[in-house]
């Protein structure tokens, strides 16, 4: 039975699971219970302690709603029989041509003050007739009589009336109070307990004593928890003192001491309340939360679908308080309440409007902030208004960042389930702490260093929000006379969170999966470099050539998924109308950003080296096809056609689709003159040009990134198309004019980039020789032209001059032994000279450049029998791919290409792999200064760098290769 009925009531549980939750209240304020009280019968008084319009116990003609409009008193002809406080009033009705005295507790015929009189007398104007005291003069005069019996004076000074006029419990007859009652500002209060704590315990351990907390926790404390009686301004006063303690109750540690926060928990386990105001104890202000953080924070009653187009405010309202008790009322935060850093209206009020990241912050004097009529020490309720069928208010949690736990720990430092949630704050405390030693200015001044409202987005409810909440990190600075003349910092802003579980393990799965078809495409990338450097088994080369195709593939991957996350988030937050999607926030996603972007750069870096090293360690030779031009056998062939080829190979080496400078002026230009960067704020504004909020709305590091790489990539895209569309067809296209100049110069090309693997540019001359004049030169350019002679390709009537090479080891071995005296070299200059001319290492040299030439010029024309090759193009996939799929066992092959294939071994055939290394260091740069002139002077400064490597490092490879000396490399 039991069972079905726990069955049964479980639905009915979940259905009210969200009320038993809520933590609103309906908005009233005293002019509320203006509009309340014409349509009743009875007055109304705003509670200050609920927040809400309560009915006096009497009906209007005999009971009124006090001037503040915070308590009920007795009409004129009425005078109180009961006064608790508040609407705890009852009224009796005074005799005929009588009124209630100016105490309200008599009936009298008339009372007015004049002269003022010791504490314990009263100031009388008229005899008891009625009639004006007077002196022999007969002129009026006020007189002083002294309280006796079991009276004493009113605040008024007008009238004797019983020492404990509010409280439910009677002094004894001379106004002293009984055991165990003790007397505080004329009020009889309980005696607290033994060892009060006086002191505040402040962040840098000191625990100075507090006149304001020894001068009113006997009475706050007394008259907040005296039976029947309902005294707010007690109790807030009590839970001010809490406040002023970071909520911190030492009771927990140390029993026999009884401090504010103790105290104040003592009164009730309601302290600690849930929702519905109708439970909280009367006239206690709300300080703790009873539920977990977790469950607090995730409360969206609030209904309210927030938009960015148009940018909604949200509409924060507080409660404020004086130090002693008193309710100042209710405020909206827009104007700088609650920002202690002045500005324009429009730049404080900017940190309201939804979807700004928003962030002030700027330095005060301790001087200005010790002037409590400037900073006056108030507390503040926060709530967030909504409608809803009427207003309402969404109570607001607080995060003291001070708060100290069980074990002396910051527990709101910590992990968001064990965090302690309060309600009220304060801004500057410059009167807590004055104390014997410093009565006249306070020994610390502390005040809210650090203030974030944090605003939450659920996940499927688009625009809506959970409960926002607030986090404060309270600073202190002693009051010498050093610190005086000091500043001190302070900060406010607003952030905005999302659930990205979801998002990060989506984001982590991605690059999960690619960098698994990364480290797959570096292992065929691997097998495909083993293959072509002759390597049959695994060594230490091929584990090194692993790694860097690692890096090459994770640094693109890296590179591609990280802007497309950024695109993502970029594009979603500024078009969307009703917030949907928020950027990569929390330190953990953003700083996992960042560190991808560094591992994605040091990746490219490395790929960089690599491949430069690579480039500059290439077996390059020239062909000479030139034939003595006497009938001479030993007749000597001119040097200077290898010379000029050697020299323009030597200016191609860096040559680009891009230009650099050109790039980053108008990348920089965009960004900074025309205003793009003003897209990367964290605010969901499309417009390029700032106003005078947006200085204080941060940027968006994912952003500053996605928008200068997108930015470069498109502008590098229309580099690119203008030279391969026009620039290179019908200006010029510099690596094709290189193949024409080899055939001009009778000049082939032989470069071997791997082992067994390298690219052949065939430049023969078709009339045979190029050692002449003008005028020849001249003639056979014409006969090519009416197309006189042959085709300069490497086979009969083709055009094909450049080939890729997958040579057999038999070559390569013949290679590398011809070549073994410039090996041997290599430690050498080509300058060096003895007394009677070349060295004889150098002879060797010379004659090795004379065998090579022989043996590939006999190789190329299929002269050397057990050596041979064949010319064939390669299948779809291998083109695709990029790899040989069939092995070289007696011939060698000739594959033909696209006609500049031979550009991988130049910075030519590596544009993307060089635009993305400068966009990543662009973007690594801007991460440590975030100026984007900045980013481009030392990217370029960079890139000129590097430049200047390749360039010399290219030259020393080709003097030390080709056998031309550097001085002829201009």
């Amino acid at each position: 039975m039991s069972l079905m009925f726990i069955w049964r009531i479980i639905p009915i549980l979940i259905v009210l699971l969200p009320v038993l939750c809520d933590y609103s209240i309906q908005y009233e304020t005293p002019e509320s219970c203006n509009f309340v009280q014409e349509q009743n019968d009875y007055n109304y008084f705003f509670d200050t302690s609920q927040l809400k319009c309560e009915k006096c116990e009497q009906k209007k003609e005999i009971q009124v709603t006090s001037s503040d409009g915070y308590s009920c008193k007795c009409n004129s002809r009425y005078k109180y029989k009961k006064n608790f406080g508040n609407g705890k009033v009852l009224c009796q009705l005074c005799p005929n041509n009588q009124t209630s005295s100016q105490d309200g507790w008599s009936c009298i015929q008339d009372a007015k003050v004049c002269a003022s009189c010791s504490a314990d007398s009263i100031r009388v104007q008229k005899e008891i007739d009625g009639s004006f005291l007077k002196n022999s003069q007969g002129e009026q005069i006020c007189k002083c009589v002294k309280c006796t019996g079991n009276t004493i004076a009113n605040a008024a000074f007008d009238r004797c009336v019983t020492c404990a006029e509010t409280l439910s419990f009677s002094p004894t007859s001379n106004c002293s109070c009984n055991t165990p009652l003790i007397s505080a500002f004329n009020t009889c209060v309980a005696e607290i307990l033994t060892n009060p704590v006086y002191t505040i315990q402040l962040v840098n351990g000191e625990s100075p004593e507090s006149n304001f907390i020894k001068n009113n926790i006997a009475k706050a404390y007394g008259e907040c928890k005296a039976e029947g009686l309902t005294h707010q301004k007690a109790c807030q006063t009590l839970g001010n003192m809490c406040v002023l303690l970071y909520y911190n109750y030492e009771g927990r540690r140390q029993r026999n001491m009884k401090q504010a926060c103790q105290l104040f928990r003592s009164l009730s386990s309601l302290a600690q309340r849930r929702r519905d105001v109708d439970i909280w104890p009367k006239n206690m202000p709300w300080l703790y939360y009873d539920k977990r953080a977790s469950s607090v924070l995730k409360d969206n009653e609030n209904p309210t679908m927030f938009t960015v187009r148009p940018q909604m405010q949200i509409r924060f309202v507080v409660a404020k308080y004086s130090v002693d008790g008193q309710f100042l009322g209710m405020y909206n935060v827009t104007g700088g309440l609650l920002q202690l850093c002045k500005m324009s209206q429009k730049r404080m009020d900017a940190v309201w409007n939804f979807g700004n990241f928003y962030e002030s912050k700027c330095e005060l004097s301790v001087m200005d902030l010790l002037d409590t009529k400037k900073y006056p020490l108030e507390f503040y309720d926060l709530y967030i208004e909504y409608s809803s069928k009427g207003k309402y208010l969404q109570a607001i949690p607080v995060v003291i960042e001070n708060y100290l736990g069980e074990s002396d720990n910051r527990e709101n430092l910590g992990n968001s389930d064990d965090w302690v949630l309060t309600r009220r704050f304060f801004l500057v405390d410059n009167v807590a702490t004055k104390n014997n030693l410093s009565p006249d200015r306070a020994e610390y001044l502390r005040y809210a260093a650090s203030m974030t409202f944090v605003i939450q987005l659920q996940d499927k409810q688009q625009g809506r929000i959970f409960v926002p909440y607030l986090k404060i990190s309270y600073a202190e600075v002693h009051t010498d006379s050093i610190n005086l003349k000091n500043k001190v910092q302070v900060t406010f802003q607003s952030e905005y969170i999302q659930d990205q579980v979801d998002i990060e393990r989506q984001i982590n799965m991605a690059i999960g999966i690619l960098c698994g078809f990364g480290i797959i495409w570096a292992c065929f990338h691997t097998w495909i470099w083993s293959k072509r450097a002759g390597r049959i088994a695994i060594d230490f080369a091929t584990l090194l050539n692993f790694f860097f195709n690692v890096c090459a593939a994770l640094g693109n991957i890296f590179f591609i998924t990280i802007l497309i996350i950024g695109l993502y988030f970029l594009v979603f937050f500024k078009r969307q109308d009703v917030v949907v999607v928020m950027p990569l926030i929390g330190n953990t996603l953003t700083q996992n950003y960042m560190i991808l972007i560094l591992i994605a750069f040091i990746f490219k870096l490395l790929h960089l080296i690599y491949m430069v090293i690579r480039q500059c360690t290439i077996d390059i030779f020239f062909i000479d096809w030139e034939c003595p031009n006497s009938k001479q056998k030993d007749a000597p062939i001119s040097a200077w056609r290898t010379l000029f080829a050697a020299n323009e190979w030597n200016e191609i080496q860096t040559i680009r689709r891009t230009n650099t400078s050109f790039q980053l002026m108008i990348v920089i230009y965009f960004l900074v003159v025309v205003g793009f960067e003003n897209l990367a704020k964290n605010n969901p504004s499309l417009s390029l040009f700032a106003d005078e909020t947006d200085a204080f709305i941060p940027q968006n590091l994912m952003f500053r990134f996605t928008l200068a790489s997108s930015l470069y990539l498109v502008v590098a895209l229309c580099q690119w198309l203008f030279m391969v569309v026009f620039y290179e067809r019908f200006i010029e296209d510099k690596v094709r004019q290189y193949i024409d100049l080899s055939s001009i110069c009778n000049i082939s090309i032989f470069i071997m980039d791997h082992l067994l693997f390298g690219y052949y540019i065939h430049g023969r001359s078709v009339h045979g020789k190029a050692d002449t004049n003008f005028r020849n030169l001249y003639e056979m350019m014409r006969r090519e032209e009416d197309d006189l002679c042959s085709h300069r390709g490497l086979l009969p009537n083709t055009e094909q001059q450049t080939f890729q090479m997958y040579l057999t080891r038999k070559l390569r071995y013949k290679f590398s032994q011809i070549m073994q005296p410039v090996t041997q070299h290599q430690t050498t200059t080509m300058t060096n000279r003895m007394e009677n001319g070349v060295a004889s290492e150098n002879l060797g040299m010379i004659q090795a450049n004379q065998n090579m030439n022989k043996y590939l010029s006999a190789f190329i024309e299929h002269s050397i029998k057990d050596v041979d090759y064949i010319v064939k193009d390669k299948t779809f996939l291998e083109n695709v791919m990029d790899a040989e799929f069939v092995e070289t066992l007696g011939t060698s092959i000739f594959y033909n290409d696209n006609g500049h294939s031979f550009d991988q071994v130049l910075f030519y055939g590596h544009e993307m792999t060089l635009l993305v290394f400068e966009i990543l260091l662009f973007n690594v740069v801007d991460l440590i200064w975030q100026n984007f002139v900045l980013d481009g002077v030392v990217t370029f400064l960079c890139v000129m760098l590097i430049n200047i490597i390749r360039d010399g490092a290219g030259k020393k490879n080709l003097a030390r290769k080709t056998l031309v000396d550097n001085r002829f490399l201009i």
